[in-house]
């Protein structure tokens, strides 16, 4: 299993649900295949999925992106960080922005798609049983978007510590996992766990972590075979499915 953000996996779970409930609307209704059919041709089922709410859903989600950087800046803030006033909100907000559109382009898509199966499966002759359960197959979110979307939130929390830090040089970092929990997890990769459980006391500075923090580990097969599985600004390497992150010291006595 996938090491999951508790944010994302709150977003999958929801989103789960409202698709249910919308294969589950043409259940309900007794529809006749004629009545089913006439819906095919005349619904767009994108509009039809915000009104179940998934705009506000894929909103609430991302909205988590704009408490990343207020909880990071305030933070950093209270730590007597300078330049605080340089980071550069509007482009990590461009990040929200951007993965916000891609996943309704990808709604956009799944919508066409339950449209095509659902006219597709009653022109072939499919029961109403064979056809819903034709459509609670399709999946808004495959492994691979869920992958990406999952790593993406901890990757902006990762870029934003690092762009409101990057003005001072000197501030070390020690590896964690998420708020509130030692970050160490069953599903744990090798070298994350390692590095949680052997990393320096005093931490590490950006410029050291940016040329990588060398594990015991080496890459058994691909492109980096037999060369040490390292840990970087943004995780492991690769980093899919990482949800590890660096967090700032806070020495009060400094």
């Amino acid at each position: 299993m996938p090491e999951l953000n508790p944010e994302f996996a709150k977003f999958q779970k929801e989103l789960e649900t409202l698709l249910k409930e919308l294969t589950n609307r043409l259940t309900r209704a007794g529809l006749t295949k004629v009545q089913l059919a006439q819906i095919a041709a005349e619904v767009d089922f994108f509009q039809e999925l915000k009104s179940f709410g998934f705009e506000d859903l894929v909103n609430k989600y991302f909205n988590g992106y704009d408490k990343i950087i207020t909880q990071k800046i305030n933070e950093a803030a209270a730590q007597g960080v300078k330049g605080l006033a340089n980071v550069n909100i509007d482009s990590l907000l461009q990040i929200k922005e951007l993965e916000t559109q891609h996943l309704l382009k990808r709604a956009e898509a799944f919508s066409l798609q339950y449209k095509r199966e659902l006219f597709t499966s009653l022109i072939r002759g499919d029961s109403i049983p064979e056809t819903i359960s034709k459509l609670r197959d399709i999946t808004l979110t495959d492994a691979q978007l869920g992958t990406v979307l999952n790593t993406q939130y901890s990757e902006f929390s990762r870029t934003a510590t690092k762009d409101i830090y990057k003005a001072k040089p000197e501030q070390r970092f020690r590896y964690v996992g998420r708020a509130g929990s030692s970050g160490i997890i069953p599903t744990n990769s090798e070298q994350c766990r390692w590095l949680i459980e052997n990393q320096k006391p005093e931490g590490y500075t950006m410029a050291e972590i940016d040329a990588g923090i060398e594990t015991p580990f080496t890459h058994q097969y691909g492109d980096l075979k037999g060369q040490p599985k390292m840990i970087y600004w943004q995780g492991r390497e690769p980093n899919f499915n990482c949800i590890h992150e660096w967090t700032s010291i806070y020495d009060n006595k400094s």
